[in-house]
This record gives C-alpha cells, structure tokens and sequence, in this order.
C-alpha cells in the first residue's frame, strides 16, 4: 500500500512512516534529516536507511546510484544509515 503524505508533512512524521513501512528514504533535506538521523540513533530509534539526493543531481547519476543500491545492497545493509547517493555511482 502506498501511503501519499501531504505536502509540508513535519520530517518526524516523513521518517516514522517510512521506518513504520520499512522504507528507505529518499530526501533533498539534508539540512533537517541529518540532525534527525542523529537524534533517532541517540534514541535507540530504528529506520531503514536516508539517503540524501542532492538538488543539483543528474538523473543519470541518481539512476546509477539506486541501481547499485538496489545490486550490491541489501535493506540490513542500509538500517540506521545516513548516506548521500553519490557514494553509491
């Protein structure tokens, strides 16, 4: 079931819905997600993994990065991860 947030949904709400789904997520924000990802670690929260997409990514690059995401990374791999999608091209 796919779940449609409105927009300006609170980060809070963005990052229990994906964690409640199991979803990694997929974010422009770094500004807010980062200091969110601290703050659910230091809370013994769990989530599945952010990734930071910056704005400025190519398409081209952003594919590359989600197909080897989705090659040589299991969902384990990413949990309670921050990442930016440049490390996977």
């Amino acid at each position: 079931m796919q779940t449609l947030l409105p927009e300006g949904t609170d980060d809070e709400e963005v990052l229990a819905l994906a964690a409640w789904q199991r979803r990694v997520l997929l974010t422009s924000n770094a500004q807010d997600f980062a200091p969110k990802a601290v703050e659910w670690f230091l809370a013994g929260r769990e989530q599945w993994g952010i990734i930071i997409v910056p704005g400025q990514t190519n398409e081209s690059l952003l594919s590359r990065a989600l197909e080897n995401i989705f090659r040589h990374h299991s969902a384990e791999s990413l949990r309670n991860t921050y990442r930016f999608a440049s490390e996977f091209v």
